[in-house]
């Protein structure tokens, strides 16, 4: 897959498309929310650490295609788990091989 494009929401945005297209958003009030969203392939049993790296972080995991798994809990393809507490289990597992996206959310100021 491309690379994240990132633009604020307020632009003025034109594109003419050649090929299939998959869209994944995140949209954060820029003066209360931060955000990193992050694509990621997995191979069957890979593991990606969720680090809460700032006060207040959050994850959301979405599975795009495949099985992650979070703790004791599945994340089939199109679903998504949300991870807004301090004990939350910090690492996702893909069970299959997984295509998803992974999205860090801090509070700021």
């Amino acid at each position: 897959g491309e690379a994240p494009a990132r633009f604020p929401g307020e632009a003025d945005v034109h594109a003419t498309l050649d090929a299939p297209l998959s869209d994944f958003n995140v949209m954060t009030r820029r003066d209360a929310w931060a955000h990193r969203a992050e694509a990621i392939a997995l191979a069957a049993g890979e593991r990606r650490s969720l680090p809460r790296l700032h006060a207040g972080m959050q994850w959301l995991v979405y599975c795009v295609h495949g099985v992650l798994s979070i703790g004791a809990d599945d994340v089939p393809q199109g679903a998504a788990a949300w991870l807004d507490a301090e004990g939350d289990p910090d690492t996702v597992i893909a069970r299959v091989g997984s295509v998803g996206y992974l999205v860090a959310l801090w509070p700021v100021g």
